[in-house]
């Protein structure tokens, strides 16, 4: 078993496992209770990062009855483990349960470090969103706790719990000491979770990339294909006008909903909602997932204006174009009127794509004093989709690829 702990620290999750799956089967027949327990705590981890959800919660359950059976309270290691993958699969209420059952036990186990450590990150990372003042006592808790490679996950932890407060200089001090603790203790998976949020607190967008791109690197040679994706995600949604990423971070959302894990990148606070445009089979606006109902236009102008926009896909339109196609030909002596209308229309516009106006009025839409033009690399539509999809399969056969099955 320390030889498959070795194997995950380094990355090697496929090698580990393999390892690992003697001892298992040696405990399980020889009735040694305790090694069995343990054995098969770090097989659910293992399975876990390799995107077998349902194999690791299925070892995890096997451990904590096996450790309950023995009345041990380092019951608190596979119920860690079943809180990560309830947050993963978007289920608060029920990760932080475990979570808080994981505390307690490693808390009357003589205060056992190994088991309050991550505890208490999982709890600071599942409430932070809704309590980032718990968020940050959980996550300064695990930091008193903790030793040894638990120091990666602890400043992970306060990392995320600051960040969530607005405090990117204190995310990015915490990201860049797990990014050194990790080093030290040759933890590839705490390196990787250390620059993905390092990226997040970020303020450079190609920064921000570049760290997200080491971080997929670390997870795709580890095989952590569910850990990789979530990354992609997170490209996709910051890589601005590069294609591929966009393309890659689409595709990767498909596989995660295909798991049961919602795809949710990490958002900036204070940064507006992600954008959806729907074009194939109907004309749909999507905010943060939701659909926008009728009434959230206020005007038809408004939403004819997005709907020209996107047709043009990207390109600027000029003003003088625009107030013909919405309102028709004019006279001379109507044109500022007209004018005055295309104007309301695009705030108009501007304010259903961000209603709370936590972004610069052109986050979404650029307007000069002579055209309007829609930002195709701040939100994302269907049809741009497919067509990038459709470039990219092009590339691959130019370049001779024949289709394989299995994941991308």
């Amino acid at each position: 078993m320390n030889l498959a702990a070795g194997l995950e620290q380094e990355g090697r999750l496929t090698e580990a496992l393999a390892v690992l799956a003697p001892a298992v089967e040696l405990a399980a027949s020889g009735g040694y209770d305790g090694s069995l327990a343990l054995a098969l705590a770090n097989q659910g981890k293992l399975l876990h990062h390799l995107g077998r959800l349902d194999d690791a919660v299925a070892s995890y359950q096997r451990a904590v009855r096996t450790y309950q059976r023995m009345h041990s309270m380092k019951v608190a290691y596979p119920l860690t483990g079943l809180g990560d993958i309830h947050r993963l699969r978007g289920q608060p209420a029920q990760a932080k349960a475990a979570y808080t059952e994981a505390l307690r036990a490693a808390t009357e186990d003589g205060h056992n470090r190994q088991g309050m450590v991550p505890a208490l990150a999982g709890l600071a990372r599942v409430v932070a969103e809704t309590d980032p003042g718990q968020a940050a006592e959980f996550a300064n808790r695990a930091m008193d706790h903790a030793h040894g490679h638990w120091v990666t996950t602890a400043l992970v932890a306060r990392a995320w719990a600051a960040w969530q407060v607005g405090a990117g200089a204190d995310a990015r001090k915490d990201a860049q000491a797990a990014i050194d603790a990790a080093a030290l203790h040759r933890d590839r998976s705490g390196m990787a979770w250390a620059l993905e949020v390092e990226a997040a607190a970020t303020d450079e967008p190609a920064a921000a990339v570049k760290l997200l791109r080491e971080a997929l690197s670390i997870w795709r040679d580890s095989e952590a294909w569910l850990e990789a994706d979530r990354i992609r995600v997170a490209l996709g949604r910051i890589g601005g006008d590069d294609g591929d990423l966009r393309l890659n971070g689409r595709l990767a959302e498909s596989r995660l909903a295909a798991a049961g894990v919602p795809a949710a990148a990490p958002v900036r606070p204070g940064s507006p909602g992600r954008v959806e445009v729907r074009v194939l089979g109907g004309f749909t606006v999507l905010v943060d997932g939701q659909p926008l109902p009728p009434r959230a236009w206020q005007s038809r102008k408004a939403r004819d204006l997005l709907r020209v926009l996107i047709a043009r896909r990207g390109s600027p339109v000029s003003r003088d174009e625009l107030a013909d196609l919405l309102w028709g030909p004019v006279a001379r002596d109507e044109r500022q009127k007209v004018a005055h209308r295309l104007a309301v229309a695009l705030s108009t516009l501007r304010g259903v794509l961000d209603p709370d106006r936590r972004a610069p009025p052109d986050h979404f839409v650029l307007a000069s004093h002579k055209d309007i033009a829609v930002d195709l690399g701040r939100l994302t539509v269907d049809v741009e989709d497919l067509f990038a999809q459709a470039r990219y399969g092009a590339r691959l056969r130019e370049q001779g690829a024949r289709p394989t099955p299995g994941r991308c």
